[in-house]
C-alpha cells in the first residue's frame, strides 16, 4: 500500500464530522493501527480488541456516551459512567428512554464479533475485508462492522 496510514485521530475526526460514511469506511479499510487513542470514537469498539468493561472510566467524555448509546445497553457501564461523568441534557434524555437490556441483535452482533476473531485469530482491522467477503446480506455486514446504529433516540 502506497502513501500515509490514516491515524486513529483522522477516523476519529471523519466519523465525529461525518459518521459512518463511505470516506470512514474506507478509512477503516486501509487503516492498520494497532493501538489507536484510547479516546477515540467510534475507533475504539471497531477495533478488534476492544472490550468496553477495559477502558478506565476516567476517559470517557459525554460524546464517547452519546455514541455508546447507539450500539451497547450495557447497563452495568452505563450506570457507572452516569455516577462518573458529568453529562449533558441531551445525553440525560437519552438515558431515560434507552432499553435496560441488550437487543437480541446486538448480543448476536457480539457473539458473532468474538467467535470470528477468535476462530480466525485476527489482530488487525482486517477483519473488515473478511466480514465484507463472507456471503452474507449487506444488512447484516453493516451490523457487524458498526455501520448500523442499533439504538435510534430522538
Amino acid at each position: 500500500m502506497y502513501g500515509l496510514k490514516p491515524s486513529s485521530k483522522l477516523l476519529d475526526s471523519v466519523y465525529r464530522k461525518y459518521d459512518y460514511c463511505e470516506l470512514f469506511r474506507i478509512l477503516l479499510h486501509i487503516a492498520d493501527i494497532e493501538e489507536p487513542q484510547l479516546n477515540c470514537w467510534p475507533w475504539s469498539f471497531i477495533q478488534v480488541n476492544f472490550d468496553l468493561g477495559q477502558r478506565p472510566l476516567s476517559t470517557y467524555t459525554d460524546d464517547d456516551i452519546q455514541c455508546l448509546l447507539n450500539y451497547f445497553a450495557n447497563t452495568k457501564l452505563i450506570s457507572k459512567l452516569v455516577k462518573k461523568i458529568e453529562l449533558s441534557d441531551e445525553t440525560l434524555e437519552k438515558l431515560k428512554n434507552h432499553p435496560r437490556l441488550p437487543s437480541l441483535t446486538e448480543m448476536a452482533r457480539d457473539t458473532f464479533r468474538s467467535y470470528f476473531i477468535s476462530t480466525f485469530q485476527i489482530t488487525t482491522t482486517k477483519m473488515l475485508s473478511l466480514v465484507n467477503a463472507l456471503p452474507i446480506s449487506r444488512t447484516h455486514k453493516k451490523i457487524i462492522t458498526f455501520e448500523t446504529k442499533l439504538y435510534h433516540h430522538e
